[in-house]
């Protein structure tokens, strides 16, 4: 879909027809969308960039994860893979791959979030590292994309018995929500979500849409 050669286009239609701040739509793309052409992704990333749009690549730190990705695009956001976390509190590789990873972040400018995690030990490990965004089970598991609030709430999951809807100056509460969507329902997610004060992410394969609370 990235690849697409109106996709540049597609984008500011949907930003403009929709209304929503820019500023609050990240694109994850993974390994295999930047290998395939870099010279054009990185155009492409620049010219949404431009707009506004923000980037995040998608499972650092498997495949051919290099660190000239982290020179030559765009980012503004990287995922550690969930089989570097699955064992970060067990296994004293994945705990060395995991900061070095954040403190090479850090370094760049960049935002980190953390994925599968599943365990409050993990997420202790992860915040002592400075790592402050996180997606797991252990926040929300999968819920219906109708009604995504309700759902959460009805299965009294604990990440709702908070203000389900942070003030806009709230501090940043590090969770992140993965649902299946289109662009269709990037919009109308824009739309229901954004007064909470939630960011919205598209992952680019895969259709995964990604928000997180500001």
């Amino acid at each position: 879909q990235f690849h697409q050669p109106d996709f540049v286009e597609t984008v500011r239609d949907s930003l403009t027809s929709s209304g929503i701040n820019p500023a609050r739509l990240k694109l994850e793309l993974t390994e295999s969308v930047v290998l395939d052409n870099v010279d054009v992704v990185v155009s492409r990333m620049q010219q949404l960039n431009a707009l506004g749009v923000s980037f995040c690549l998608d499972d650092f730190g498997t495949g051919y994860s290099s660190l000239s990705y982290l020179k030559r695009l765009p980012l503004g956001q990287v995922k550690i893979d969930q089989s570097f976390v699955r064992d970060v509190t067990e296994d004293l590789n994945d705990a060395v791959i995991v900061m070095a990873i954040m403190a090479m972040s850090r370094t760049l400018g960049l935002q980190v979030i953390a994925e599968g995690v599943e365990t409050q030990a993990q997420r202790d490990f992860l915040l002592q590292n400075e790592c402050l965004a996180y997606q797991g089970f252990l926040f929300c598991k999968p819920i219906p994309i109708a009604n995504p609030i309700a759902d959460a709430s009805a299965t009294g999951d604990p990440v709702f018995k908070a203000k389900p809807k942070p003030s806009p100056t709230a501090s940043p509460s590090g969770i992140l929500w993965s649902v299946t969507a289109n662009t269709s329902i990037v919009v109308r997610l824009s739309e229901d979500f954004n007064p909470s004060g939630l960011s919205l992410s598209r992952c680019i394969c895969g259709s995964k849409l990604s928000m997180r609370s500001r």
